[in-house]
């Protein structure tokens, strides 16, 4: 009996070996598909950030090739003064549309209705033409701003 199990007990000690060298093949073949993940996420994630900066390059070329345009057309006589009187022009227009406006208002207030000059102030002019006269204000002279602190 004692012979059995001495012999069952030498052929499992000598098997043992082979065992731990399965384990460690396992082991081996876990870690490389991990590193193998994060090969792929780390490739993934360079190439959304070249993609970024194809991107950022592309913009960056189409600013520069408009910017050239525009020099371009700078010199071109009537029409390059058009093209930059465009923007001030729609502003006085509404500008004027806006003041219309507020005139008829303001007539029909005190005209028509015979209310008081004070209480049509109060009336015609409220917190929303405040806050697009604020608006309106900021950006003509904050874009100017912004755009001298960005070339400085």
């Amino acid at each position: 009996m004692l012979t059995i199990i001495g012999s069952l007990i030498g052929f499992g000690t000598s098997a043992l070996p082979r065992v731990f060298d399965m384990f460690d093949e396992w082991q081996d073949r876990k870690h490389e598909k991990e590193m193998h993940a994060l090969n792929i996420d780390a490739a993934k994630v360079q190439a959304e950030l070249k993609l970024t900066e194809i991107e950022a390059h592309a913009d960056i070329q189409e600013t520069k090739s408009i910017y050239k345009h525009d020099q371009s057309l700078k010199d071109t006589g009537w029409v390059g003064t058009l093209r930059a009187s465009v923007r001030p022009l729609i502003s006085y227009l509404l500008l004027l549309l806006y003041m219309s406006c507020k005139a008829v208002q303001l007539w029909a207030f005190t005209v028509i209705d015979g209310g008081l000059l004070v209480q049509a102030a109060e009336i015609i002019y409220t917190e929303y033409d405040q806050a697009m006269l604020s608006c309106v204000i900021s950006f003509w002279f904050g874009a100017r701003h912004f755009q001298k602190s960005k070339s400085g």
